[in-house]
């Protein structure tokens, strides 16, 4: 498997060869990135690269995999506004926002996620200082009562008061973070509307508080249950187990002989013929996990996960004994971190 996640990784390193670092968003997996490729990338994947190819410069001791995955983290954060804040989308030559609303959720969600994970897998302090900034820029500019709206990156001005179901990791990141009362206030609006409507639309207004036209459908997202997964885990007791019960009967809902189906428009009860991997991969694996005591399979505390919940040794760096990675491939210092303890969660303030 390792011989094949070498060679995947080789087939996508020529997204990287820019002048900016930030990568291509596609490459052919055998001709390399097309002369007509977009020039355009999101942010989050851009910067959500660094726990796999990381992950892999520990396992083969080639540092070229986490040092492009690095270089593309930084490069985006280099273009952040003065408020530190960034847009949805990027033009990898020119470093241009070509969509300027930053947010928690779509097009961004995920490199905040990843600059906290690769510092508690890798021991890397340039990872925690760019989280730091972005975690705090967010809170201040984002965050509306126990919500979070979009903003122009340079203004700072609201430009989209919605909800959009991929902010839902948020509170599960807190709860990592160990910012457990923001986490609680966020995570509890989040399943008041679950509640409210039975699933998460992929938009939601907040002012006239209605489903927002076009963005009905419920695609079978794991990031409620994912936050679910993580709160319950922290603090124990009932409240998230009773959460989890409310998600898995509106999944029952959707029970096709086939599988699960997505729902085109919640406001109608409209199913599409759809069941994304991610179903099985996240959704159901975080439901799976939010009941299941720890056990010789599972034990918390033990893994980082991805974002696609994929889960790593969180002592993998521990493990291999590595330095940490410059942007230029080469190593710095060694990381020498104790195994986290069970339940143990990193504070960053």
């Amino acid at each position: 498997l390792l011989r094949l996640a070498v060679d995947l990784a080789d087939r996508l390193m020529p997204a990287f060869a820019t002048k900016s670092g930030i990568p291509f968003g596609s490459v052919n997996l055998r001709y390399g990135v097309d002369a007509n490729e977009a020039r355009v990338t999101c942010t989050a994947a851009a910067g959500s690269l660094t726990l796999e190819f990381g992950a892999l410069s520990v396992l083969t001791g080639d540092a070229k995999y986490e040092a492009v995955a690095k270089r593309a983290a930084l490069a985006v954060w280099r273009y952040r506004s003065r408020h530190d804040l960034m847009g949805a989308h990027i033009d990898i030559r020119s470093g241009a926002w070509t969509q300027a609303d930053a947010g928690v959720g779509r097009g961004i969600d995920s490199f905040y996620e990843y600059m906290l994970k690769a510092h508690l897998l890798f021991g890397d302090s340039d990872y925690l200082a760019v989280f730091h900034d972005a975690y705090y820029a967010a809170l201040r500019h984002l965050k509306q009562g126990s919500w979070y709206v979009d903003v122009h990156t340079i203004t700072a001005q609201v430009t989209s008061p919605l909800f959009n179901s991929l902010q839902c990791f948020w509170p599960g990141m807190q709860m990592l973070l160990g910012d457990v009362e923001l986490a609680l206030d966020t995570l509890r609006a989040f399943h008041s509307l679950w509640r409210h409507l039975g699933f998460h639309p992929e938009g939601y207004t907040l002012p006239t508080l209605e489903v927002k036209a076009g963005q009905t459908g419920y695609p079978l997202r794991p990031e409620h249950a994912e936050s679910l997964f993580w709160t319950h885990r922290a603090l124990g007791g009932d409240e998230w187990l009773r959460a989890g019960r409310d998600v898995l009967r509106s999944l029952q809902q959707l029970r096709v002989p086939c599988g699960v189906a997505a729902l085109k428009d919640i406001t109608t009860g409209e199913v599409e013929d759809v069941m994304e991997s991610f179903f099985l991969s996240e959704t159901a694996k975080y439901l799976f996990l939010l009941f299941d005591p720890d056990d010789e399979v599972y034990s918390h505390g033990d893994y980082v996960f991805t974002t696609e919940a994929h889960p790593l040794p969180a002592d993998l760096a521990v493990r291999f004994d590595v330095h940490t990675v410059g942007v230029d491939g080469r190593g710095t210092r060694p990381i020498r971190r104790p195994r986290p303890r069970r339940h143990e969660s990193a504070t960053v303030r």
